[in-house]
């Protein structure tokens, strides 16, 4: 056993009204929003809304340092099945605490979307029902298609898809073909603090920028600046 972080925004809670329990499960988590879609919606309906961290994320970590921290023993308690089951202990405590008869919507957009979808499966009547945004349920080889659509969507303006394959490729070369100080100077560039980065891991760091700034409604910025005289 081990302390999971959880808050809770009582603010628009009635007596009788549903719970909104949001699953964090891809960075540090944070108290639930009511700026959020599904919190503003909860909200509405005089929601209690929670938020639950996942295990190895922010503060909630089973094992301190003392104990190995992060050690390649300890990380194999980090996997979707035992999530599952911190959810379960979790929503069995909310239940507890606030009544077993409100219903109980389980929320989650990407992995925790996927995790939402699977704790139906594995715990079909702990919950009244589940919102999965874009859950990745399936695992899928070589998925290049999610490349191709950022490719796809940067072609929209002008230059853009040129300028950063051209981008990608110059830096490409520096790892493959520059020297010492090449790398070094371009690593200084980027601030990255480590300098023995490597080549895979910073082409997938360059390559989740541009990412970053399509999936997050930032390509016609990033765009602008990519193709600007300036840059």
């Amino acid at each position: 056993m081990f302390n999971i972080r959880w808050w809770k925004n009582e603010k628009y809670s009635t007596k009788d009204g549903p719970i909104f329990i949001y699953i964090c499960g891809e960075w540090t988590c944070a108290p639930p929003s009511d700026d959020a879609t599904a919190m503003a919606f909860g909200a509405s309906k005089g929601a209690l809304l929670l938020a639950l961290e996942h295990r190895y994320y922010g503060n909630s970590q089973p094992f301190s340092d003392s104990q190995g921290g992060w050690s390649y023993d300890n990380l194999k308690w980090l996997n979707t099945t035992q999530a599952l089951e911190d959810i379960e202990v979790y929503v069995q405590k909310i239940k507890l605490e606030y009544g077993a008869n409100r219903k109980i919507l389980l929320i989650g957009g990407s992995y925790p979307g996927a995790v939402v979808s699977w704790f139906k499966v594995a715990h079909p009547d702990s919950v009244t029902a589940i919102w999965s945004s874009s859950g990745v349920i399936h695992a899928i080889k070589n998925f290049t298609m999610f490349d191709y659509d950022i490719y796809n969507a940067t072609s929209q303006s002008a230059g853009c898809s040129e300028m950063i394959a051209k981008i990608t490729s110059d830096i490409d070369n520096v790892f493959l073909k520059g020297t010492l100080n090449d790398k070094l100077f371009l690593l200084n560039r980027f601030a990255v603090i480590n300098p023995d980065i490597t080549h895979g891991d910073f082409m997938w760091y360059l390559a989740d920028m541009f990412t970053m700034g399509v999936q997050y409604g930032g390509r016609t910025e990033m765009c602008s600046l990519l193709t600007s005289k300036d840059f």
